[in-house]
């Protein structure tokens, strides 16, 4: 027998794997098969290649993790019916360390980070935790009882309850912890009908009787839930098949077959098995091609088992033939859960202070017709043991637990309504309500975001970057420029020569600090291509880059300055870097007041000799130190895009700037600035109102959309030029013309 050991920890994406008590090796296949990925997505594989890698008659596997990652473990490995398997399962509570900074960095960023995240998955996983509702739909034919339940769930009377269909519109309830329910009625456009604050039955059915009424949004308590995170919705559905409008049958379909997130509470009248064959049969479908997780996300509730006759019918046949008709429409091995929530919603509403034990008859006669038919049901479940519903339903262990607890401290109290009401099986459905969103809807969107993070970062290290270098000579303003692309003083900026080494500034894709095993990598596959020497002179740093270059893999070479007389290396490691070509993209920096000197002329023509065929971006900056009302930034710009061509550069993209302004912008935004940087700062603001920098853009690069600032440090960012020039950079990281995309 081999001994198989896996512990998998989806907080930091790592899984270990013994052998005979021996930890596998790098080069086992198993160890490359799980190295750095998600259970998911090595789990179904397994199986076969465990038995390639040990030949063996049985395995004994032990799994340390989570609960939920076991069900998937569990799922893949008992599928394999060639080998036996002897599986066993140890709950490991992590430490959840780097997954808990993770979350709450999420947490604390969820309003500006999904546009700049590129991958679709990671997106849905934030959007899940920024938007973090869990809907459950209560669905089933006419008559079943579904509104009666929803009633029974809420402990109020408040969604019509009739012997015929009496559901015309879609009601959703949203919790919150206010008793009072609110209440907005829709048309079939969205157009409010009608709202109200003091919510009721009554109000709720005038609702239903308005044939004009399609949707009804409701806010107040669920009382049996108490989640830390995620708001629960109750979604009471008409049956699409006594409804005039397909759209209701739309959504249904669509909660079933495209809502991995909601939960199915689909409800069969235990006198009447007459059910809809279409949603039973998409039900069928999901829970054939999905998991446990899709299987656990439907549960039929079988109501009106009341009605039954303990003394002439056994419960279990009753059951037994709703599990054979729900075979019969494809629905394997179903949870079903019976329930009586008529008798449950009574006792918490019309009998809520009444004391049964010491009813005399002629209280009784005082009672209202409702509760007068409720007291022989609680008879009937507190009388017969067959009659105690929450017997065939299976709950998890802890849920379980709670359950005999209540039950025995019922009995120990001789509280014959709260037998009643675990035994009408409305207190399981409850439990299992709870359990599936904590485990599902919670515990599974902050793994799966903590896992994606992971798989995110080692795919954003493993994506080719898109390099920049950027060449000026002396005080151009090249470290100011790139601490405004970047948002961070990251490079030194003072009026002199003050770069000596070759900088190397790489994006990180999130900005968090606490992921140093990922920068780290990042700053390796920074230098791994530059020749050693170079690569030995180089600092590199990682960083996130706070704008429109935001989730971009790109990493900036800021170069020293040419004609820093001081130190001749400087012209030297840049002229070596110009001539390794190993980068995408030239960015040179030209300071707006001295343009057209001897040492911008020199280095020019340098750069023209051996630039061979890599694209320039030619940034004239510091144009905040311009006159705005004697100079004309079109003219300046247009005199030295003449003067560039001269030089041989053909069509060259000239962008005048300023880095101080976009700069002193992105760092408001961050931080309070001190008085003298806010100083500059309005009078940067009230400088480029002035300026016609968007002008010049507007008519020279007329495809650079660039949508107004909704406050004045947004709106400098556009007119100081600064988000012009990261959309043209952008748009060269994405392919330019070669994609599609245009910058002229």
């Amino acid at each position: 027998m081999a001994q198989i050991y896996i512990q998998y920890n989806p907080y930091r994406l790592e899984t270990t794997i013994k052998i005979d008590g021996q930890e596998i090796s790098p080069d086992n296949k198993l160890y490359q098969n799980v190295e750095k990925k998600r259970l998911r997505d090595w789990v179904d594989a397994f199986p076969e290649l465990l038995k390639t890698e040990i030949t063996a008659d049985e395995y004994e596997i032990q799994y340390n993790g989570t609960e939920l990652d076991w069900e998937f473990v569990q799922e893949a490995l008992e599928k394999n019916t060639s080998a036996k398997m002897k599986l066993s399962f140890v709950e490991t509570n992590f430490n959840l360390d780097m997954g808990g900074n993770i979350l709450d960095y999420f947490m604390s960023v969820q309003d500006n980070i999904v546009d700049n995240c590129k991958d679709f998955e990671l997106r849905k996983a934030i959007n899940r935790i920024r938007n973090p509702i869990g809907s459950i739909y209560v669905i089933g034919a006419s008559g079943a009882g579904k509104s009666t339940l929803i009633n029974a769930l809420l402990r109020n009377r408040i969604m019509p309850c009739q012997s015929a269909a009496c559901t015309t519109a879609m009601i959703k309830l949203f919790h919150d912890k206010k008793s009072e329910y609110t209440a907005v009625a829709y048309n079939e456009e969205g157009e409010v009908i009608e709202e109200t604050d003091e919510t009721d039955y009554e109000v709720v059915k005038a609702f239903h009787d308005n044939p004009e009424v399609y949707r009804i949004k409701m806010q107040g308590k669920i009382p049996f839930l108490r989640l830390d995170s995620t708001i629960p919705v109750l979604v009471d559905t008409p049956n699409p098949n006594h409804v005039k409008n397909q759209k209701y049958r739309d959504t249904i379909l669509n909660a079933i077959r495209n809502d991995d997130d909601c939960l199915i509470l689909y409800v069969l009248d235990g006198a009447r098995l007459y059910e809809d064959a279409e949603l039973l049969h998409s039900i069928a479908e999901q829970m054939e091609k999905g998991g446990n997780q899709t299987r656990s996300r439907f549960l039929f509730v079988i109501n009106k088992m009341d009605t039954c006759n303990p003394e002439e019918e056994k419960i279990e046949e009753v059951i037994e033939t709703a599990r054979r008709f729900l075979r019969s429409v494809g629905i394997k091995d179903p949870q079903i859960f019976p329930c009586s929530a008529f008798t449950a919603l009574n006792i918490r509403t019309t009998l809520k202070n009444v004391d049964i034990n010491k009813l005399t008859r002629e209280n009784e006669k005082r009672l209202s017709i409702a509760a007068r038919d409720t007291i022989p049901m609680i008879d009937k479940l507190t009388s017969f043991e067959s009659m105690h519903l929450e017997q065939y339903a299976k709950l998890p262990k802890a849920a379980q637990k709670d359950l005999d607890s209540g039950i025995q401290q019922a009995n120990q109290r001789e509280d014959i309504k709260m037998q009643a009401m675990i035994h009408s099986g409305i207190h399981s459905i409850e439990s299992y309500i709870v359990s599936y969103m904590k485990k599902y809807m919670e515990t599974k969107r902050t793994k799966d975001l903590i896992e994606l993070f992971h798989v995110y970062h080692r795919h954003f290290i493993d994506t080719e970057s898109y390099k920049i270098l950027v060449t000026a000579t002396m005080s151009a303003g090249k470290s100011t420029f790139i601490n405004a692309l970047v948002g961070k003083n990251i490079c030194l900026s003072r009026n002199m020569a003050c770069t000596s080494k070759l900088h190397s500034i790489v994006s990180k894709p999130f900005d968090t600090d606490f992921t140093f095993e990922y920068d780290y990598a990042l700053s390796l596959a920074a230098n791994k291509e530059k020749e050693q020497e170079i690569a030995n002179k180089t600092v590199v740093r990682t960083v996130y880059y706070d704008g429109i270059l935001a989730g971009q893999r790109l990493i900036i070479n800021d170069s020293p300055g040419v004609n820093f007389s001081g130190d001749a290396e400087h012209q030297q490691i840049t002229d070596r870097m110009i001539d390794a070509g190993n980068y995408q993209l030239m960015i040179y920096l030209m300071n707006a007041t001295q343009l057209g000197t001897n040492d911008d002329d020199a280095h020019l023509d340098y750069v023209k000799k051996h630039i061979g065929g890599q694209p320039v971006l030619f940034v004239m900056n510091k144009v905040d130190a311009f006159n705005e009302d004697e100079e004309d930034i079109e003219s300046i710009a247009l005199k030295q895009i003449r003067r560039l061509e001269a030089k041989g550069f053909h069509d060259p993209l000239v962008c005048p700037v300023s880095a101080r302004a976009g700069f002193l912008a992105k760092k408001a935004k961050e931080e309070e600035l001190g008085r003298m940087e806010q100083r500059e700062l309005n009078n940067m603001v009230d400088k480029f109102e002035q300026m016609n920098i968007v002008d010049y853009y507007t008519k020279y690069y007329p495809d650079l959309a660039i949508p107004d600032g909704e406050d004045e440090e947004k709106q400098l960012l556009k007119t100081c030029g600064i988000s012009y020039v990261e959309t043209i950079i952008k748009t060269f990281c994405e392919g330019g013309c070669v994609h599609g995309t245009s910058i002229r």
